[in-house]
């Protein structure tokens, strides 16, 4: 029912971002049990930032060619057109289905930033001016 594609992997990190593209009748965030069967492409990155632009990028293209758009933080998207449905036989109703991007970290999604590792954020270069006796104005 599904279709899983990893373009590339960083098994050995700590910290695994993954950018994931999910089709089906339901937004990323609405976080159903089975969210991962709608997976239809995923982009593995060894860092947060990486991950973070790619996912800007694709949200980019998107925005091209689907009029219809939501975001949910800086994590989730979902992209649609009106009438681009499936029947259900559950409901007896035609539902709506979405273009959906996740970026998630070892497969889970990201709830909660608080939890990322800013270390990967700052340069290796990068000092801080009050240790090389700069004052502040």
């Amino acid at each position: 029912m599904w279709k899983l594609c990893i373009i590339s992997s960083n098994k050995g990190n700590k910290f695994m971002y993954q950018v994931v593209e999910l089709y089906g009748d339901c937004e990323p965030w609405w976080f159903t049990d089975d969210w991962q069967d709608d997976t239809v492409q995923v982009e593995a990155f060894e860092t947060y930032t990486k991950a973070l632009v790619f996912f800007q990028d694709r949200c980019s293209q998107y925005e091209q060619d689907y009029p219809e758009i939501r975001y949910e933080g800086e994590t989730m998207a979902a992209f649609w057109k009106e009438g681009e449905e499936r029947w259900c036989e559950e409901c007896g109703d035609y539902i709506q289905q979405y273009h959906s991007l996740a970026v998630v970290q070892n497969g889970q999604i990201l709830e909660n930033l608080s939890t990322l590792n800013l270390e990967e954020f700052l340069s290796p270069k990068a000092h801080c001016q009050f240790d090389q006796g700069f004052r502040r104005a």
